[in-house]
């Protein structure tokens, strides 16, 4: 490292981590002497629990101050900067989509649950005991991820679904409604596909799992998204292929076990009719970045 670029990680550290997990990322924040800053892009969910000190959020209405205990939940899409202060500390999550489709319970809370996490929140002076519920599992997660040893994805799924429990508690739970039935059944499909697209569910398993026929499904997925239900599992497995292909380091071939596929000549026969292209062909012209396990400040996903 260079003087240079020790002096301006010193100003002010654009800091990010890479995890190895696809699913679940965590970064634990000590004291230290300078103001760091995260950059958080769209398309994850991130949880910051600041433990002490003080810290703002930098987001498309301005900048929140926050104040700890505090809890700040940022749902997927656009990018925003949380900025802490010397001396803070505090523990940085990020969360795919399909994690938290796996770790809501499949019940009315979980309906509720669903409604929360879409919404901004800055929970501030916290209840003692809730945040070091948060906090528990928080690190009880990045230990996992450090150790990634068997049972990984049982421990971070029921690790996740406590803190949305948790969340789902401290946003004041009484004061939600529940959707409208039509909506209602696009949130449970949606969270159904994040959980059952790699065991290759049919629409009819979808219907009888949400006890509604396969016609009410398709019904109410049209004229919500204007897409059969069957356009949107192949939707979502293309993009799960496409996330794998230009992220992972696994084979074409493991890319297709990974996603359920049985036989890999079947993957590259479904991924070449939705997109145009050979897998194969696909990872290269996207150019897969190679892991560089030296940089320590890379793009927060």
């Amino acid at each position: 490292m260079t003087m240079e670029n020790s002096n301006q990680q010193e100003l002010v550290r654009k800091q990010a981590y890479r995890a190895p997990h696809e699913g679940f990322e965590t970064r634990r924040i000590p004291s230290s002497l300078t103001q760091t800053e995260f950059v958080l892009r769209g398309g994850r969910f991130h949880l910051f629990l600041l433990e002490s000190g003080s810290a703002s959020l930098v987001a498309e209405d301005g900048e929140h101050r926050l104040a700890p205990p505090a809890i700040c939940w940022l749902p997927d899409g656009t990018a925003r900067t949380v900025k802490i202060a010397a001396g803070s500390v505090g523990i940085l999550s990020s969360i795919s989509n399909a994690t938290l489709g796996r770790s809501i319970p499949q019940d009315v809370m979980g309906n509720q649950i669903r409604q929360i996490i879409g919404l901004r929140q800055h929970l501030q002076k916290v209840e003692p005991e809730s945040f070091k519920t948060m906090l528990h599992h928080a690190h009880l997660a990045e230990r996992e991820l450090n150790a990634n040893a068997p049972g990984i994805e049982t421990v971070l799924q029921n690790s996740v679904s406590i803190m949305l429990v948790e969340l789902w508690r401290l946003s004041g739970a009484e004061m939600i409604r529940p959707l409208p039935l039509p909506r209602n059944l696009v949130h449970n499909f949606m969270s159904l596909l994040d959980v059952h697209l790699r065991d290759h569910w049919s629409v009819a398993d979808y219907a009888d799992h949400m006890g509604i026929s396969r016609d009410r499904l398709t019904s109410v997925l049209r004229r919500a998204t204007g897409e059969a239900p069957l356009a949107l599992i192949h939707r979502k497995m293309i993009a799960e292929a496409k996330i794998l292909l230009v992220s992972s380091s696994q084979q074409v071939a493991e890319v297709a076990f990974t996603l359920g596929f049985n036989d890999p000549a079947y993957f590259n026969r479904f991924f070449q009719r939705h997109v145009g292209t050979t897998p194969a062909r696909f990872r290269r012209e996207k150019g897969r970045p190679e892991r560089d396990e030296d940089e320590s400040y890379a793009a927060w996903p």
